[in-house]
């Protein structure tokens, strides 16, 4: 993502205004307010097997684990001292031997039609903060530059701090993304990278 000083100015000025309706959990509210934390680029990254999956499946469970170059968030929630707000989404996938390792992957292969088809949606409590056509969010001829491998959102969007969340693939009905249908014995691995501007206490 391409984090300019006029797209974090505009993020201070999104988290501050809902910090002012009182979106946030505990003091973080009043922290924002009073100008007591900094926004620092951040990507939510998440990287697994979802050979099988079909309906709609959930990308993070109650007790996922962080793991360096694969998920980096625990427990599907974010620290209490940490609101994340997001403008760019992009999604990679790679076929690859059941046993391998999903932060090994390059994750630039075409996305078979039936993940292509699906639908991701994120949901905070019971608060829905996307859903959109993964085909819209998947790249298109030679990138040039990082943030150009990102779907700008149309507007910012954000996680409430210390509140679970899910992340979540709707399937094309009756469909199941299969073992092997890219190649005998392959896995389907799905990558997901949301670029934005997390909060830090500027006492840490």
């Amino acid at each position: 993502m391409n984090n300019t000083p006029q797209l974090m100015l505009d993020a201070s000025g999104f988290i501050k205004e809902n910090a002012t309706q009182g979106n946030f959990q505990g003091t973080l509210n009043q922290d924002i307010i009073g100008d007591r934390v900094r926004l620092v680029p951040h990507t939510l990254h998440i990287r697994q097997n979802i050979t099988g999956a079909s309906s709609t499946y959930p990308l993070l469970e109650s007790k996922t684990d962080f793991v360096k170059g694969v998920v980096n968030i625990q427990n599907r929630k974010f620290d209490t001292d940490e609101v994340f707000v997001a403008n760019g989404i992009r999604v990679g996938y790679s076929a690859a031997a059941v046993d391998a390792n999903p932060g090994s992957l390059n994750y630039s292969t075409a996305l078979p039609g039936t993940l292509r088809n699906g639908t991701l949606i994120i949901r905070q409590s019971n608060r829905e903060i996307l859903r959109l056509p993964i085909a819209d969010l998947t790249a298109r001829g030679i990138k040039q530059s990082p943030e150009e491998y990102y779907k700008p959102l149309p507007g910012f969007i954000y996680f409430v701090n210390g509140q679970r969340f899910e992340i979540e693939i709707e399937f094309p009905e009756d469909l199941v993304l299969a073992e092997g249908a890219v190649a005998a014995s392959s896995n389907h691995f799905f990558e997901i990278m949301i670029g934005g501007q997390i909060t830090r206490l500027k006492s840490k």
